[in-house]
């Protein structure tokens, strides 16, 4: 007996199934080429599903290929864009090319003659207005990079050209000097002395500009302001006193306070005595007596009253001047401003003649007043008033 325990058997299946026909495997995929984004069609990177063929890519946009040209195109952006990085960096690195590169990709966008990296056109050329838009605008910038950067290539050419000239000159900078000598010295390069002599110079402008003395002025730059400010006081007070002394001179014998000296010539007209045409003649006055008593009995003063007299001296410059009609002209004022005519004393010794001057001729006579005990001095006047002689 075996000790080998028997095989189990197929079933049997009634009626038998005939054979399955076999499906035949598809054919491998062959490689593809590259799509232009580095891989080819199948599988791409991170499991996302590459474009199969045929499929459509989209387009790069020619608004933002033109604006990455137009803003950003010396450091290649446009190209970044479009897939060309290899010429992107290029184009970085070099500026856009001196900026001859920026503005051949310029000119290429705009004729509509730019391609992507896979050669495709971009979207939106066909846009007119917006391509048109696009010319102006570029024209309008390119304009002004250019006028720009004339300027400032001929800004930099005047900085240049002044660079060599300030390198040649080594002469140092004395523009904070403004005295003449401390300028010398600055040029010399004796700082030092420059800044002594322009301290010279400003204290002697300050004070010139407070002393108009000269004296005063040689002691403030001394530094004795003290004898400088006396000396000016006293430079002050003599130039008052010239001015005050010039004033008067121009009103002297037209004013009480201000009268001719005694003896003084003034020069008056008179009516001629013989025709009654007008006349030059000269009268003076001196020989004041403050207490005359040249009267008779008869013509004594009044009760508290006084005589005074001065002697009057006329001259005929003209012929036909009446003598006592040009003394009796004459007046006299006191110290208040009173004002007193002739008294009525008459026979005197010394009275003024009754005589007629020929050309040349000259006369005198006493003219006498009666005032009051108090009076003492004043001032003759004649000519209506209008001439004024001290009396001593």
């Amino acid at each position: 007996m075996s000790d080998e325990l028997p095989q189990p058997t197929q079933p049997q299946i009634y009626p038998p199934v005939p054979p399955q026909p076999t499906t035949p495997l598809a054919p491998p995929v062959p490689p593809t080429p590259d799509d232009g984004y580095g891989y080819g069609y199948g599988a791409a990177p991170g499991g996302q599903q590459a474009p199969l063929p045929g499929a459509s890519v989209p387009a790069k946009s020619f608004l933002a290929t033109w604006l990455f040209a137009l803003l950003l195109g010396c450091f290649g952006v446009d190209r970044f864009y479009l897939g060309k990085v290899g010429t992107g960096i290029l184009k970085l690195i070099t500026c856009g090319g001196a900026g001859i590169w920026y503005l051949v990709d310029l000119i290429l966008v705009l004729a509509g003659k730019q391609r992507d990296k896979r050669g495709a056109p971009l979207a939106g050329l066909d846009h007119r207005p917006l391509r048109n838009t696009a010319w102006i605008v570029s024209a309008f910038v390119v304009l002004l990079l250019a006028v720009g950067g004339g300027s400032g290539a001929a800004s930099g050419d005047d900085a240049s050209a002044a660079k060599p000239a300030a390198s040649h000159s080594a002469a140092p900078d004395c523009s904070q000097y403004l005295d003449a000598t401390a300028q010398q010295e600055c040029a010399a390069g004796d700082t030092a002395a420059a800044d002594t002599a322009q301290d010279a110079a400003n204290a002697k402008a300050s004070c010139q500009s407070e002393y108009s003395d000269s004296a005063a002025e040689e002691k403030c730059e001394a530094g004795d302001t003290a004898a400088a400010d006396s000396a000016q006081a006293e430079a002050d007070k003599a130039e008052q006193a010239a001015a005050e002394a010039a004033e008067k001179a121009l009103t002297v014998g037209t004013t009480y306070d201000n009268p001719n000296p005694a003896g003084t010539h003034s020069t008056m007209q008179s009516t001629n005595r013989l025709d009654g045409t007008e006349v030059d003649y000269e009268e003076w006055f001196d020989g004041y007596s403050d207490d005359w008593r040249g009267y008779d009995e008869f013509e004594a003063p009044s009760a508290n009253m006084k005589y005074i007299s001065f002697t009057v001296h006329v001259k005929g410059t003209d012929a036909g001047l009446d003598a006592s009609t040009a003394a009796y002209d004459a007046n006299f004022t006191d110290t208040s401003g009173t004002i007193y005519e002739q008294a009525d004393v008459y026979g005197y010794d010394g009275e003024m003649p009754d005589v007629t001057l020929g050309a040349g001729q000259q006369t005198q006579g006493v003219v006498v007043f009666e005032v009051p005990n108090t009076v003492h001095g004043g001032v003759a006047t004649f000519g209506d008033g209008s001439v004024f002689t001290a009396l001593q």
